[in-house]
């Protein structure tokens, strides 16, 4: 009975570290993912404040208040 024993207790271990294992690489996969959504809305946020200054004329006031706001 202590033969059984003794070899339960080191598969419990064992579980045990297989499953932190797999925590662990889960929330390294959920944080890489994290990162690449937090990327993406930054590239993305980049891309649509170009396309909005490109898009506006030189003779609008909007121009000439943003320019003024970007100086500072």
């Amino acid at each position: 009975m202590a033969f059984v024993l003794f070899y339960n207790s080191i598969l419990q271990v064992l579980a045990a570290f297989v499953i932190f294992l797999f925590g662990y690489l889960a929330f390294f996969v959920f944080l890489m993912i994290c990162l690449l959504i937090a990327t993406g809305l930054y590239e993305s946020a980049k891309l649509i404040r170009a396309y909005a200054e490109k898009s506006v004329s030189p003779n609008s006031s909007i121009f000439y208040f943003s320019r003024v706001f970007s100086r500072w």
